[in-house]
């Protein structure tokens, strides 16, 4: 049996997200830094350690989810359409079946969208809201080709992939 290796496609991270990883980063090594520094001090009043140290911990475990949940690539097989992340088991999977239809979906109308969930260092992901849209999940790692896809059962999902091709592909 041969397995259909797809055809990828790169998703690098624009400007903003590139910001977005760098000074997030950095704040977070901050934190992390700045948490444990009364533990090295001894001041001998340890109960706002333990507020720090929850924020420490905090931090770490967002960090490591949004590290986890960073788009990598899209990846178009025969009969679906993968989002790659790290971690295998945290891949999302379109059926190309499934789609109704495919479309650019222009930064000027992204920009009436409100984020509902899902603030990311890594680029563009969680829960949206557009007015002319509803809602729809973005699986972004930059603003400029973004990709609108309208599924059977009434959900969007947005991707942005740096060859625009993808879109043509999935029309097909």
């Amino acid at each position: 049996m041969q397995m259909d290796t797809g055809k990828a496609y790169k998703a690098t991270l624009d400007k903003s997200a590139r910001w977005g990883v760098k000074y997030g980063t950095y704040s977070f090594f901050f934190i992390l830094v700045a948490s444990t520094l009364p533990f090295f001090i001894g001041t001998g009043k340890y109960a706002w350690c333990l507020g720090l140290a929850y924020i420490f911990f905090l931090s770490i475990a967002v960090y490591i989810y949004y590290l986890v949940y960073n788009i990598k690539e899209y990846i178009l097989y025969e009969y679906s359409l993968v989002i790659k992340r790290p971690i295998a088991n945290c891949d999302k999977k379109i059926i190309l079946s499934d789609i109704e239809k495919a479309e650019r979906f222009p930064f000027e109308q992204f920009k009436a969208s409100r984020r509902i969930s899902n603030i990311s260092i890594f680029g563009y992901f969680g829960d949206y809201y557009h007015p002319a849209i509803g809602y729809y999940k973005m699986y972004a790692t930059n603003l400029n080709n973004l990709i609108i896809i309208t599924l059977k059962n009434s959900k969007n999902v947005v991707v942005s992939p740096d060859d625009i091709s993808l879109l043509e592909a999935l029309k097909k």
